[in-house]
Parts: C-alpha cells; structure tokens; sequence
C-alpha cells in the first residue's frame, strides 16, 4: 500500500482486528471505520472499484424454491463465503 493510504473496512466481524502496526506507523496508513458511509465516500469507492475492475464475488443460487432453500441453509449454517445473490 502506498504512504497516507486508507484503508475502509466493508465487513464486520466479531473476532479480534489484528493490524501489523509497524507497517501503519512508517507508512502513516489510515484505518478508518464507520457503521455508515457518506455519498461522497461511496461515490469514491464506485469510482475507484470501475478503474480498477475490482468485481464483487458472488455465491449464486436459482430463484427457485429448492435454490432459495439452498442459499438459507448456507446462510444459517454460516457457510456462506460471499454474497449470496438469488438469480432469476
């Protein structure tokens, strides 16, 4: 990552952060969390994600009765890894 970088978590999780700090430090890198974002900063990650290609991973499942029953029992069983997207 380049010096005064930024750095936007889009996940939560409820396991411990673990940063490598020195790397923060000589780098003078941000580490910034919200539960919310303004629209100026997703105008810039919409921005940035369509220079650079950066697509969405997705698990996805039939909009379908058995398909929609798939994607709940990964869902509950925590197993999904992605976002779970039903597709028509």
């Amino acid at each position: 990552m380049k010096p005064f970088g930024k750095i936007f978590p889009l996940t939560v999780s409820e396991e411990a952060l673990v940063i490598p700090f020195l790397p923060f430090l000589t780098k003078e890198l941000s580490f910034i969390g919200s539960c919310t974002s303004t629209p100026a900063s997703v105008d810039q990650l919409l921005e940035f994600a369509a220079e650079h290609g950066v697509k969405p991973v997705l698990e996805e499942f039939s909009m379908s009765v058995d398909g929609i029953n798939a994607a709940l029992k990964k869902l509950q069983g925590g197993k999904m890894r992605y976002r779970g997207v039903l597709k028509v």
